[in-house]
């Protein structure tokens, strides 16, 4: 089973990054040992700067709001909210 999850958002010289993330980890038992394993690999790196917000992909190819969307619904919104949060 993996999940998508927005993680922290950072701040650094006026911008705000955060990265959107697939994780998952399972086990299983072999004989009489438990074997497990996990992994999380990024998905969409979202920078919020003076011009807006950008997604990139981890290659560095562009993402549309809609393609960040479809990865995981309202994740735009949460880093936007996430990012206001921060002015005050």
């Amino acid at each position: 089973m993996s999940e998508l999850t927005l993680g922290k958002v950072m701040t650094a010289k006026g911008f705000r990054v955060a990265a959107l993330a697939r994780s998952g980890a399972g086990a299983q038992m072999v004989d009489e040992r438990i074997v497990g394993w996990g992994r999380k690999e990024p998905v969409a790196i979202l920078i919020a700067g003076p011009d807006g917000i950008a997604a990139f992909a981890p290659d560095g190819g562009s993402l549309s709001r809609a393609e960040v969307e479809a990865l995981a619904p309202d994740v735009w919104g949460q880093f936007a909210q996430s990012a206001r949060g921060q002015d005050a």
